[in-house]
């Protein structure tokens, strides 16, 4: 028995598991492995009870909601519940969770793994430039030197909310509870986020707002994540069962995992230099007025081609010399040509 008397207590909506009533509003406490419910803070009957031990499933959805799946030999029921804020949902989250976690815990040192089934809400897009759905995985490794893969999921495509299979990992091929680990979102080779943190980390302590999956090359100020990982279950394997899980090896038709290197400090936001780009060793300098002939042209021919003459055009070096005695021009109409028939007066 679990010593979670009067855990924790407030008040939450609730309404049918097929969403067709509408919410109630309810007084919740959590006393030992039940979570029970009121119509009002000091009823002395409930009005109902949750089995926390019996809960098979735990969906986190958006704007404070989440569902709990109970069964109970052939039959299931899911409780849909809505805290006041994100912040209350989380806290009723983790104490449902913890309990769980601990009815289902076998004795002390005859475990030898945990079945995991996790899922990932809000991944940034990344394909056509982020318009586009992802079809994301994700991946363990051993944090250290060999960056050992301990598992890698399947693909789930176009969603940015994938839920992934429930897979299996056990103590001794991560290095126990506390050995870190490296854990990574892809889209086939492109890299959507990562964290570090230990399986007792994503098991027993870990809050909605701390695994999140961050791009080591986006530098934003407004860049807060690449989105959430959560694990919605955990069962504990003992050692008598362990022959019934085999250790995870890659699939020959799986996507490549992504390769990168982090991005040296000031790369992407290196700081504007001051002024004009300095000159290049070797190039000319600006020379104030004309420019200065340049080398190598041919000098200028000493008496080549005399200046104009002011007022006409220069005579042609070679052309026809003028011919004498030819008639000046002569303002006004053009002189008689001598030999012509003089006027006839009266015509």
């Amino acid at each position: 028995m679990i010593e979670t008397e009067n855990l924790h207590q407030g008040w939450m909506k609730k309404r049918g598991d097929r969403g067709t009533k509408g919410w109630k509003k309810r007084w919740f406490i959590i006393n030992g492995q039940e979570l029970f419910y009121y119509t009002s803070e000091d009823a002395s009957i409930h009005k109902g009870v949750i089995d926390i031990a019996a809960i098979t499933e735990i969906d986190s959805k958006s704007k404070g909601g989440f569902t709990l799946t109970v069964s109970k030999g052939p039959l299931n029921r899911v409780y849909i519940l809505d805290a006041h804020t994100p912040e209350e949902k989380e806290e009723w989250l983790n104490h449902v969770r913890n309990i769980r976690r601990m009815t289902t815990m076998p004795p002390r040192g005859e475990v030898c793994g945990y079945r995991l089934k996790c899922c990932a809400k809000g991944l940034d897009r990344k394909e056509y430039g982020g318009l586009a759905r992802s079809s994301p995985y994700f991946a363990i490794f051993t944090d250290d030197n060999q960056r050992r893969i301990i598992y890698k999921s399947e693909s789930i495509s176009a969603t940015v909310d994938p839920s992934w299979k429930t897979f299996a990992v056990f103590l001794d091929d991560v290095g126990g509870l506390d050995a870190k680990l490296l854990f990574i979102c892809s889209d086939d080779d492109i890299l959507i986020g990562e964290f570090r943190s230990t399986l007792r980390e994503i098991i027993f302590e870990a809050k909605y707002d701390k695994l999140v999956f961050v791009h080591p090359r986006k530098r934003s100020p407004f860049y807060k994540h690449s989105g959430h990982f959560i694990v919605t279950s955990c069962n504990p394997i003992g050692i008598e069962d362990r022959g019934a899980y085999q250790t995870f090896s890659m699939p020959d038709n799986s996507p490549p995992i992504p390769e990168y290197e982090p991005a040296p400090p000031n790369q992407d936001n290196a700081p504007p230099v001051p002024g004009d780009a300095p000159p290049i060793p070797g190039d000319a300098p600006p020379i104030p007025g004309d420019a200065p002939p340049i080398p190598g042209d041919a000098p200028p021919v000493p008496g080549g081609t005399p200046p104009p003459v002011p007022g006409g055009a220069p005579p042609i070096p070679g052309g026809s010399p003028p011919i004498p005695g030819g008639a000046p021009p002569i303002p006004g109409d053009a002189p008689p040509i001598p030999g012509d028939a003089p006027p006839i007066p009266g015509d």
